[in-house]
């Protein structure tokens, strides 16, 4: 299972950013799970069923 991170220097973020995760779908042997965006935004969220968005504060 694959879970990617990408960061972000971005106040505010979009599902959309988050584009070249799909990439690690033709990993034939791997599934992609929940993914993260690490950014400055000031709380946690839920940008689709499996990708967060998280301030960097928060890890």
């Amino acid at each position: 299972m694959l879970y990617p991170i990408e960061i972000k220097q971005s106040h505010a973020v979009t599902a959309d950013e988050a584009g070249a995760f799909t990439v690690l779908d033709r990993v034939e042997e791997k599934r992609r799970g929940m993914g993260a965006i690490i950014c400055a935004c000031p709380q946690p969220n839920l940008l689709r069923d499996n990708l967060l968005q998280l301030p960097v504060w928060y890890i």
